[in-house]
């Protein structure tokens, strides 16, 4: 029984670390991006919300990013303006449509503090 459970342990592990990420995805827009989720198609991407200022208006972007584009600035032109995007990122489904962007370490933790658990 105790190997049982430690093979499915490892097993979802596994398939959470290989599943690729479901974000939002918007171009340049002046509300959060919301709507149009889809998923990365490189397993290794994260999800990105970019924020940036046009005037005293907020400017948002979102998609999915490899990890060394995150916590970077962008500069990208919007209509008339160029814009000074901030970057951040995180590591679960739909996170960059929050209002804080999130990592799943909390959530690995109690997940593997449970299967030793059940292993004892």
């Amino acid at each position: 029984m105790r190997s049982l459970l430690l093979f499915g342990c490892v097993l979802v592990a596994c398939v959470s670390l290989a599943a690729s990420l479901r974000c939002f995805h918007c171009a340049l827009s002046f509300g959060k991006c919301i709507s149009g989720a889809k998923n990365c198609t490189n397993p290794a991407e994260l999800c990105f919300e970019r924020v940036g200022k046009a005037g005293k208006v907020s400017v948002y972007n979102s998609g999915c990013t490899l990890p060394a584009n995150c916590n970077k600035t962008l500069e990208q032109s919007f209509q008339v303006f160029t814009v000074s995007l901030n970057t951040r990122c995180c590591n679960v489904d739909l996170c960059n449509g929050s209002g804080h962007l999130q990592s799943s370490l909390p959530l690995s933790i109690v997940l593997a503090l449970l299967c030793l658990a059940g292993l004892r």
